[in-house]
């Protein structure tokens, strides 16, 4: 079964399955080799796949910058939250998760309506603030976030076409 990220360089197929987990907060990034590939993409990929995939290698400089140049895009504001949240800014994650749209969140948090979805995504946050620079029982949280990266990249770059 194609899945949209299939469409990718094979250099960066590894981003989507990835072993172990990525840490809610990284250190540094998973692959700094990475980079340059995901930078020269900009022209084939709007701004919120390049910032997606940043944050899926654990850049969360170079994910801050491309989501920060493109505020009010749905996509970037959400990578915008999701970034803050694992530099372990909790604070301006759940300012950002206050004032998103995105149809994704929705189904992150199993909700019918936008206000339980932010409910949702805050509550989220709030576990990771608690676990810090750990790691969480079982990896539920590492997973939670792997496949909300993964799902809001892939959206993207369905959306993109």
């Amino acid at each position: 079964m194609s899945t949209p990220h299939s469409s990718l360089p094979s250099a960066l197929q590894g981003l989507f399955s990835r072993s172990p987990l990525p840490p809610l907060r990284p250190s540094k990034p998973y692959d700094s080799a990475l980079t340059p590939v995901i930078t020269g993409l900009s022209s084939q990929y709007p701004a919120s796949v390049i910032s997606g995939l940043h944050l899926l290698n654990d850049d969360i400089d170079n994910a801050h910058t491309v989501a920060q140049a493109h505020e009010g895009d749905q996509s970037c504001d959400t990578w915008h939250a999701f970034l803050h949240r694992r530099e372990g800014d909790y604070w301006n994650s759940g300012w950002w998760i206050a004032r998103l749209s995105h149809p994704l969140l929705l189904k992150f948090a199993n909700a019918e309506s936008m206000s339980k979805a932010k409910a949702d995504a805050k509550s989220f946050v709030s576990a990771c603030e608690r676990i810090g620079m750990g790691r969480s029982e079982g990896e539920i949280l590492e997973k939670r976030q792997y496949d909300q990266l993964r799902e809001l990249c892939d959206w993207d770059i369905e959306h993109a076409k």
